[in-house]
């Protein structure tokens, strides 16, 4: 199923208002007080907050075929799609990208199973003989979540997606991104920390700086899949028999196999699925860390490769490495994520929020 808020009677038992304090609707939100220290900020601000007016959702049924949910997944121009299980009328996880990496990955090795076969499994199927699946645990935060429990349940569990759900009635509201709230950041007008941003990168503990993966135009697509499992990475950049960096290969570029049923043939060079959203976007050590920010705002990418003045890669620097650096560090209060209990078919309970510097942004 798909397209949408999924609107159902539930039989869930009423969550207690002193766990979940009720949603608020938009227009009650409190006007913004812009310039707030980033810290500040993040702790304030609700999910609300980051929330568009109106969105677009997938939501697929674990008994989809898994070949036409990842055609949905390319025609609706989405990059993930929360999984909803009938018999536990609730969400049980999320259908991304990684797990189509994982489920190529694992048929393709497999003794058993040809890829050709694919085409004849449901969702249920391979979340059943993929354990480690990332789908098998549903993550999530309700509306009136502070921002930085958003940012900490992304970064904390891996995940470039977290859905917000009402408490009350297990709707999906929407999606959040490490992008959309960085977004929200800077238009914000928010107050970066001087003494970090306006440094250049060579002077700051960011990124990824050894061990930097890349490929070659050549590499067969399958090599790129067991590089994008074993390193735990999402992307890899692209060079020529000079080291210069000439594109990026990502595991967005993979669901496009799913289109023409390519998939079937991973021996394939990565260059057969390159596109020009596979065009790389680069930064330098000189460059600030407050012109990064800004660049991946304006690219509306997750990351940027860092490269010297040959475009030979020198690192990579991520949302989640810029988060990690300007609200995590050296941060003892941490809330874990939400994760949905299936045995309860509710949403555990979360910590009181009581670090809101506004009374009336106060929900606990």
């Amino acid at each position: 199923m798909s397209g949408g808020t999924l609107q159902r009677k539930s039989n869930r038992p009423r969550i207690r208002r002193a766990i979940f304090p009720p949603s608020r609707g938009r227009h009650e939100v409190p006007e913004l007080q812009p310039a707030l220290p980033l810290r500040e900020f993040v702790t304030s601000r609700q999910c609300y907050h980051v929330m568009p007016h109106s969105s677009k959702l997938v939501i697929f049924d674990i008994e989809l075929n898994v070949t036409k949910a990842f055609h949905a997944l390319v025609y609706n121009g989405a990059r993930a799609a929360p999984l909803w299980d009938s018999k536990l009328r609730s969400f049980v996880g999320i259908l991304t990208i990684t797990d189509f990496v994982k489920i190529l990955h694992h048929y393709y090795h497999s003794e058993s199973v040809q890829l050709s076969q694919l085409a004849k499994h449901k969702i249920q199927t391979w979340r059943e003989q993929l354990s480690e699946s990332s789908s098998n645990r549903f993550v999530c935060v309700h509306p009136t979540a502070s921002l930085y429990d958003a940012i900490c349940a992304l970064n904390h569990n891996r995940i470039h997606r977290l859905p917000v759900v009402n408490p009350v009635s297990g709707n999906l509201l929407c999606i959040l991104t490490h992008k959309r709230i960085l977004k929200y950041i800077v238009l914000s007008e928010t107050k970066l920390p001087a003494s970090k941003v306006d440094l250049p990168l060579k002077e700051l503990p960011l990124g990824t700086r050894k061990g930097i993966v890349t490929v070659r135009r050549d590499t067969p697509i399958i090599h790129a899949l067991d590089l994008f499992l074993t390193h735990k990475i999402s992307a890899l950049p692209v060079v020529d028999d000079t080291g210069r960096c000439v594109g990026l290969f990502s595991r967005f570029d993979t669901i496009r196999l799913a289109s023409d049923e390519s998939y079937l043939d991973l021996n394939k060079p990565i260059q057969s699925s390159l596109t020009q959203s596979s065009s790389v976007k680069m930064c330098g050590e000189e460059e600030t860390l407050r012109e990064v920010i800004v660049r991946l705002v304006d690219a509306q990418v997750h990351r940027l490769v860092i490269a010297d003045s040959q475009q030979r890669v020198t690192g990579v620097i991520s949302l989640s490495d810029i988060f990690n650096f300007l609200v995590l560090k050296d941060n003892p209060r941490y809330y874990p994520a939400l994760p949905m209990d299936l045995a309860s078919d509710r949403l555990l309970p979360v910590p009181e929020i009581r670090h809101c510097p506004d009374p009336k942004l106060d929900t606990s």
